[in-house]
């Protein structure tokens, strides 16, 4: 073969090569010389227009990058010139003011504070403050805005940002920031021992206690400890919370009579809210010995403690309204009664306090869980304006008598109750023959209560505008049989026609099994205006107390 014929092999056209080699590239087969020689040729013409495909794509990236940093510098001018049309920017002074008031408006002293931070730099005038010169200069212009100083060092542990170098200035341009504004005082801690800059946060602050008009401590007896050292003046106070940090341990040997005293709370003349030891966890076993002297102007004490340092408070508490009550210990078996002529509601978690109580305009009444104890002490009458109870978590052994507790809450029209559901069978049979009805009789437990129920209804039973109950079941429980939904259906239609019965709640697990007939006819009673709430699940409990406003 001439040499010329073997230059259609070496054409670096692709489609030419292809053409030429299909031999080669479209099999298997080992190449010959001349093959070799043609491929090598082809690799080396298509490397050089690769390499120039490249240089291409190098020049055509750099003009690329080029054009986009200038878009971008484009773009943050363009951001810069429209801000400059803001209307934001043309807000007069006085407007932000008020704005930035609103927006670091101190808490409301229920919230939840997990969210604020330490220094609160997470929503707080810090954050305000270092938007711009302007805003600066308005946010340190308002000592309001720095009336709220959070010192949540329980914040470190969950990985704050501030390290612990910059607390103690921080804290010395807050309070200076503030001038003679009442503040909000949060100081939270975990460690057992006060750290150098804890220690130091307390001495400035103290200086400071006459302007106090609500705090919240929450930590180790080293915190209380270090502040009965310190000359604090409470003249000013108005919501006092005190609690122990969840991570004491009272369940060593020898913590059995374990307490905390804190003594330089004595003269407190204008606090209103008092919150000691709410904490669930084993810092809420421990009680907290604290003399608040006269505390005329307490209106809602909230504490777990001992009945007598419940008593060294509420003694002086003539005019308290509200009032929650757990213990710590046992009840003493004589002690002083406590007068509270304004109490309107309380909630308490051992029925033997009534003992100690007289409240003569109690109003309403919350307790943890059934007691045969309970129907005692309201049969006396001791709270003849009781118009609401509830009654919290159900004991599986304790049986309810109908006829005793409907006799001693004559004055109810409120109630809520966790039981079971043979035993609200007890309880419609009574509403059922109240209104006159007839109750079909056939055999059985239930039909026996319910047989019962008539009998007893001459009793004078109260009139009942709202009813709430929720079905606590246990496992192997024979009184946790399922719902009679036909009484249920005739008791709901009774009360709403001839009763004054205007809203009924019910809870639990018995709620997905109802029949569709009987939904049905719930439906019905709803387009006529009963106001019905069925939920499967049971409703919220705090420590055995419901959320008390949010189901009448």
């Amino acid at each position: 073969m001439s040499s010329e014929g073997l230059a259609p092999s070496l054409d670096p056209s692709p489609v030419d090569a292809n053409a030429a080699l299909d031999d080669v590239l479209g099999t298997n087969n080992p190449p010959n010389e001349l093959n070799l020689a043609a491929v090598r040729g082809l690799v080396s013409q298509s490397s050089l227009l690769r390499a120039t495909m490249n240089a291409r794509l190098s020049s055509l990236k750099a003009e690329t990058e080029k054009i986009l940093e200038d878009r971008k510098a484009l773009d943050a001018q363009i951001r810069r010139y429209q801000g400059a049309l803001s209307p934001l920017r043309r807000y007069p002074t006085e407007l932000l003011s008020l704005i930035f008031t609103f927006a670091v408006h101190p808490m409301d002293y229920e919230s939840d504070l997990e969210d604020f931070g330490l220094m609160g730099m997470r929503m707080r005038p810090w954050t305000l403050a270092a938007v711009c010169g302007r805003w600066r200069n308005i946010v340190l212009s308002q000592s309001n805005l720095w009336a709220f100083l959070c010192l949540d060092f329980q914040d470190f542990s969950r990985g704050s940002h501030i390290h612990r170098s910059w607390v103690v200035p921080m804290v010395e341009a807050h309070l200076n920031r503030s001038r003679n504004e009442s503040l909000v005082v949060i100081f939270r801690m975990t460690q057992i021992r006060l750290s150098e800059t804890e220690q130091r946060v307390l001495e400035l602050i103290a200086p400071h206690s006459h302007r106090w008009e609500r705090i919240i401590f929450c930590g180790p007896p080293a915190l209380y400890n270090a502040l009965s050292n310190l000359k604090l003046d409470f003249s000013m106070l108005r919501a006092l919370d005190v609690s122990l940090s969840p991570d004491v341990d009272v369940t060593d040997e020898g913590m059995e009579d374990y307490e905390v005293t804190i003594d330089n709370f004595s003269v407190c003349p204008n606090v209103e809210r008092v919150f000691i030891n709410l904490n669930v966890d084993s810092g809420s076993k421990v009680p907290i010995k604290m003399n608040l002297g006269e505390t005329k102007n307490l209106r809602i004490y909230s504490a777990t403690n001992s009945w007598e340092y419940h008593s060294d408070i509420l003694r002086y508490a003539t005019n308290v309204s509200e009032c929650w009550m757990g213990l710590t210990h046992s009840l003493p078996l004589v002690a002083e009664t406590l007068l509270l002529p304004m109490l309107r509601r309380l909630s308490i978690t051992t029925t033997g306090v009534l003992d100690f109580l007289e409240a003569p305009a109690l109003e309403e009444l919350y307790h943890s869980y059934y007691t045969p104890q309970l129907c005692t002490q309201l049969a006396r009458g001791k709270f003849p304006k009781l118009w609401k109870l509830f009654i919290g978590a159900r004991r599986q052994n304790i049986v309810i008598d109908w006829d005793d507790f409907l006799s001693a809450t004559r004055t109810v029209t409120h109630l809520y109750i966790s039981l079971s559901p043979q035993s609200a069978s007890g309880l419609f049979a009574i509403l059922e023959g109240s209104t006159g009805q007839t109750i079909p009789t056939t055999t059985g437990e239930t039909d026996q209560e319910a047989v019962d129920g008539i009998a007893s209804a001459a009793i004078t039973l109260p009139t009942l505008h709202t009813l709430a109950l929720n079905f606590d079941m246990f496992e192997g429980d024979p009184t946790s049989k399922r719902l009679d939904e036909d009484q249920l259906l005739r008791v709901l239609e009774a009360q709403w026609v001839q009763g004054q019965m205007r809203s009924f709640r019910m809870y639990g697990r018995v709620v997905p099994k109802l029949r569709s007939s009987t939904l049905e006819q719930i439906e019905t009673l709803r387009r006529d205006g009963f106001d019905i709430v069925l939920e499967r699940f049971p409703m919220m409990m705090v420590d055995g107390m419901a959320d008390k406003d949010s189901y009448w």
